[in-house]
């Protein structure tokens, strides 16, 4: 099974994308908020998606540094307009860095960020990422989500089981 966290309320899209040369899977999740609205989480398709995104670090006041090694996760409305996301590096075959995650003003509080964080963890673990490390700048909001001080890595860590 390619997403074995996956739990059973959560819907998972697969989408074929791309020119037939340089065609690839679009993963997509549904994610809900407290009040049961609808948003779609997924790697963004268009350059104006990850440039909506940065914006909205902006916004928000999200000290957020924009890298060529940069990844993202976008969440769209049922309208498609991007009202959050998150950011991520490689630092090597088995570690990623969660480098900022964001939602929009009017939305946050409703559990979207949560949301994300679950879906993110469940991603990286089907991409064989072993270990998350993540900034001390939110750690108490990060330790809420399963993340731990780990002294001998200087981080906030999560460690994804098999």
């Amino acid at each position: 099974m390619v997403f074995p966290r996956l739990q059973t309320d959560q819907h998972i899209d697969l989408l074929k994308i791309g020119e037939l040369s340089k065609e690839h899977v679009l993963v997509r999740f549904d994610i809900h908020d407290r009040d049961g609205k609808q948003y779609t989480q997924y790697d963004p398709v268009e350059p104006r998606e990850i440039g909506q995104l940065y914006q909205m670090f902006f916004r928000e006041n999200y000290p957020k540094e924009i890298s060529k090694k940069d990844h993202q996760h976008v969440v769209a409305d049922e309208s498609g307009k991007i009202i959050g996301g998150l950011t991520w590096h490689y630092l090597d075959e088995e570690t990623v860095l969660f480098d900022g995650i964001v939602v929009t003003s009017a939305l946050q509080g409703k559990g979207i960020a949560a949301a994300m964080i679950g879906n993110f963890f469940v991603s990286m673990s089907a991409y064989g990422i072993k270990m998350i490390k993540a900034h001390f700048l939110f750690g108490n909001y990060y330790m809420k989500h399963f993340f731990e001080i780990d002294r001998k890595w200087g981080a906030l860590v999560k460690i994804l089981n098999d």
